[in-house]
């Protein structure tokens, strides 16, 4: 038998090697492969990992020796003659251990009586993975991804096989607490603690849905936001809320900020800062620099330093487009707030269309790409 593990666990874990291997040289054939391969990554080492959980020796709290372990509720003494009220209990399934441990993690220990097991975890897993969750905002790559989303899976699985084996072991506490009622009780309390512990996290994780920011940010990109209360420079990426309807979260580059004069002209965008032109004439280039009257502007001041940023030569000037693609008058920014603009510029539902965003409005930054399950190459890949 334990030869027969032995070889199996060997086998998981060659196998294992090869994917992270062929993950470090992107040896893929075909883009659907990628996933295959994530998730060998995920399960293969979570499944090595399990075994020593699974298989090892649990510590007898209590014996049960009836088979239909049987409770004894009270007892009297009547003549001298002890006499036993005994009530059956039914037995504990294990399908319904899993099931309340998948709903909240911890609850199938309470489940068969393991209160203080059960509460420790339930307590203690979601504060691990919050703050794992906000140190990756710093270290984001495929090592970092791996180990989340493994340490989720894990910590998920311990108090499954857990519970199997203690229904196998007959190690069952029954308790007032594993009662259906105070099961309820407890995912209410255990679902409110980590809605306020999810609400002070400072990242939290997006997706992109749109191409307006391609291929800066590629749609299904998903990319984490740090929550922040901070001032946003010129060409920075942010995440905001729509000025329209706040409940939509936008993400673009911001390109002008407060008292900065910006417009377009034949798509090009010009920009004016604040600083003025002795400003413009100390850190830009003659050849990015055009004068209209006694201001200097600056053409396209960012697509020097993004590249990514583009106009589609598909997209001309027949009437057809919205006319703010191709020319907007000057304007001023106002006093705290921002000029938002998508780097695919002709694609971009952006301050062009509904007016600058506001200061308040602001989310927080976006550093690097969390994961694409279409393209994992792009995990780590920093937003500039």
């Amino acid at each position: 038998m334990f030869v027969s593990i032995l070889i199996i666990y060997t086998i998981c874990f060659l196998i294992w090697l090869y994917a992270f291997f062929s993950v470090l040289v992107n040896n893929f054939k075909e883009p659907n492969n990628k996933i295959v391969w994530v998730l060998l990554l995920i399960f293969i080492p979570v499944t090595a990992i399990l075994y020593p959980f699974i298989g090892r020796k649990q510590i007898k709290r209590e014996n049960i020796n009836t088979e239909n372990s049987l409770e004894i509720e009270s007892s009297t003494i009547d003549d001298g003659n002890e006499e036993l009220n005994v009530k059956k209990e039914k037995k504990k399934s294990k399908i319904v251990g899993i099931i309340l441990t998948f709903i909240a993690p911890g609850l199938g220990y309470i489940y068969v009586g393991h209160i203080k097991k059960g509460y420790l975890y339930m307590f203690l897993m979601p504060l691990f993975l919050y703050s794992l969750y906000n140190s990756i905002f710093e270290y984001t790559n495929i090592f970092t991804v791996l180990l989340i989303y493994s340490s989720a899976l894990l910590l998920y699985f311990i108090p499954i096989f857990n519970v199997i084996s203690i229904i196998n072991k007959n190690e069952i506490k029954y308790s007032k607490f594993s009662k259906w009622y105070f099961l309820i009780i407890t995912c209410i309390f255990y679902f409110s603690y980590i809605t306020i512990l999810g609400k002070s996290v400072t990242v939290k994780l997006f997706t992109q849905p749109s191409s307006s920011m391609s291929p800066t940010i590629l749609e299904n990109d998903q990319f984490l936001v740090k929550k922040t209360q901070f001032i946003p420079k010129r060409g920075e990426v942010v995440v905001f809320k729509y000025p329209k309807n706040e409940k939509i979260l936008y993400i673009k580059r911001v390109v002008a900020t407060s008292g900065d004069i910006i417009a377009i002209q034949d798509k090009n965008l010009l920009l004016h800062p604040k600083e003025g032109n002795e400003y413009i004439l100390n850190n830009y280039s003659n050849k990015d620099i055009m004068k209209v009257g006694n201001k200097f502007w600056v053409i396209n001041p960012y697509k020097i330093k993004f590249p990514s940023i583009s106009n589609d030569n598909l997209v001309v000037n027949n009437g057809l487009s919205p006319s703010q693609l191709f020319n907007m008058y000057p304007i001023i920014v106002p006093e705290n707030e921002y000029f938002m603009m998508g780097d695919n510029r002709d694609h971009s539902n952006d301050s062009r269309f509904w007016g600058t965003v506001s200061q308040n409005q602001i989310v927080g930054y976006v550093k690097s790409i969390f994961i694409n399950f279409n393209d994992i190459s792009r995990i780590g890949k920093k937003i500039n």
